[in-house]
């Protein structure tokens, strides 16, 4: 069980956060199941890493370091579409290169 706060600010979209005023806040209790966790925990593509499952780390209790994508690297993917953005070229490599060969 853990915590999530409602906030009516200039941007809100959600329902419960429209019917109070503006500036105002409450909590609003939220059951995690471990599926959630895993997907708060996961890793994003802005750095270079061995994994990106930080749930598994976090129950090994260990760490990894991460660099920085180096930007030749990045720039030399070949995408069929040349005005992807990087990150996306990124996360086909690395959804590539996961994948086992049969």
């Amino acid at each position: 069980m853990t915590r999530k706060d409602i906030k009516h600010t200039l941007l809100t979209r959600q329902r419960e956060a429209l019917k109070m005023a503006k500036g105002r806040w409450r909590s609003k209790v939220v059951k995690l199941n471990s599926e959630k966790i895993k997907a708060l925990l996961n890793a994003d593509f802005k750095r270079e890493r061995l994994t990106y499952n930080s749930f598994q780390l976090v129950m090994e209790r260990r760490s990894i370091n991460s660099s920085a994508w180096i930007y030749e690297d990045v720039m030399s993917i070949k995408q069929e579409n040349p005005l992807d953005y990087p990150r996306m070229r990124i996360r086909n490599v690395l959804c590539k290169a996961k994948k086992p060969a049969a």
